[in-house]
């Protein structure tokens, strides 16, 4: 959907900020997933990834987002969940979910709302 995903990744992490990838592998196990993000070459960009079948947990389940808060904490030390942006194309499962746990949250989507607008818009650095 986005020609320029590889460019953002890149600019995000000159900036300094730590991507995270949290997914709901409800139609496509993850075993495919990581063998798309090792082909794409994404991988190297996410300092950690969460897929709902190895954690157990989909979102909004508060458990998804408190391994996210554990993963980010051990990158980042004294990290609020304030400081973590969560961005995701479902209102209930990605914001409503990220927002209980104290995220901030975004609802994105390619046409009226794409990553590359908002990261733009605004520039979240984890220090």
């Amino acid at each position: 959907l986005y020609t320029d995903l590889t460019a953002l990744f890149t600019m995000m992490r000159a900036q300094g900020i730590t991507l995270g990838l949290l997914s709901n592998t409800g139609f496509i196990q993850v075993r495919t997933l990581r063998r798309l993000m090792n082909g794409l070459g994404w991988d190297t960009h996410f300092s950690f990834q969460l897929y709902s079948d190895e954690t157990g947990y989909s979102k909004p389940d508060e458990q998804m987002f408190r391994r996210v808060m554990e993963q980010a904490s051990g990158l980042h030390s004294n990290l609020m969940p304030a400081q973590i942006w969560h961005l995701g194309d479902n209102s209930v499962a990605d914001v409503q979910g990220a927002l209980r746990a104290g995220f901030q949250a975004t609802l994105t989507d390619i046409v009226n709302n794409p990553l590359n607008k908002l990261l733009n818009e605004r520039c979240i650095c984890l220090t």
